[in-house]
């Protein structure tokens, strides 16, 4: 059967991860025992089971509770689940009562089950003060106060709402924000002054002029708009063509020779 050129990669491969006879380089160098030639190059791979030591494939010795690694390079082992590299062996994780074995390798291998908090090498129940619950968010502590409440110290003390203001967790410590229409004024929510010739802007926070009027301190003024002048947007004017602004007028532009 003829083989197409493009199939022979996939063969050499093939045998390369099965541990099959060495294909022939593309060096007259000999093979190392219990090596494979790799079909891409001068390359030699040593077969699993074995690890490259100079130039030659030395058998890995799995130590107790080890199995062999992918990896292509370090020990070619590696401890299996429960058990962690030391002193050259394998020993076992001492899983604390309360806790489950982990899989990051940045801690002792183990975590605390819910409602417990690591302290040294043990897990402690978590205390969860009154009107609060166990919570996964928050860094900081292992539970967070319920609605209408906030933190104070190790316990939940209640949000005091002022007259025309609702609860609102977006607003930090304070928990509270104030209705359309009101100002946060320290402690309370005052209410918006909207001038003659004004309305309550968007956002209920503010107040703007009709269209023609202007701010001036806390009143809408309205614009002073020249001959040959126009109202642009709600606080602007801008002059006709030929026109030009020259402060508060519209002028007609000096006659170039």
């Amino acid at each position: 059967m003829r083989i197409g050129p493009r199939r022979l990669p996939i063969l050499g491969l093939s045998l390369l991860l099965l541990g099959g006879p060495a294909l022939a380089g593309k060096s007259d160098r000999p093979l190392p025992a219990n090596a494979v030639a790799s079909p891409y190059s001068d390359r030699w791979y040593c077969r699993r089971g074995y690890k490259q030591v100079d130039e030659s494939c030395v058998a890995i010795v799995l130590p107790e509770n080890a199995i062999l690694s992918d990896m292509t390079f370090g020990s070619g082992w590696e401890c299996r689940r429960g058990f962690r590299e030391a002193g050259g062996g394998c020993q076992p994780i001492r899983v604390p009562e309360h806790a489950y074995l982990s899989d990051r390798w940045s801690d002792e291998g183990w975590e605390c089950e819910r409602g417990f908090a690591k302290q040294g090498q043990v897990c402690i129940a978590v205390q969860v003060p009154a009107n609060a619950f166990l919570s996964d968010e928050n860094y900081r502590r292992p539970w967070e106060c319920n609605r209408g409440y906030r933190a104070v110290d190790n316990g939940c003390v209640p949000i005091a709402v002022p007259g025309n203001a609702y609860l609102d967790a977006s607003a930090g410590e304070k928990g509270w924000s104030c209705e359309r229409g009101y100002r946060d004024n320290g402690n309370t929510c005052a209410p918006i002054r909207v001038p003659q010739n004004g309305y309550l802007a968007s956002s209920g926070r503010d107040w703007q002029c009709n269209r023609g009027y202007e701010k001036q301190a806390n009143d809408c003024v309205a614009l002073s708009v020249p001959e040959h002048g126009y109202l642009r947007s709600s606080d602007t004017w801008a002059c006709e063509s030929p026109y030009e602004r020259r402060g508060a007028a519209c002028v007609m532009p000096a006659q170039r020779p």
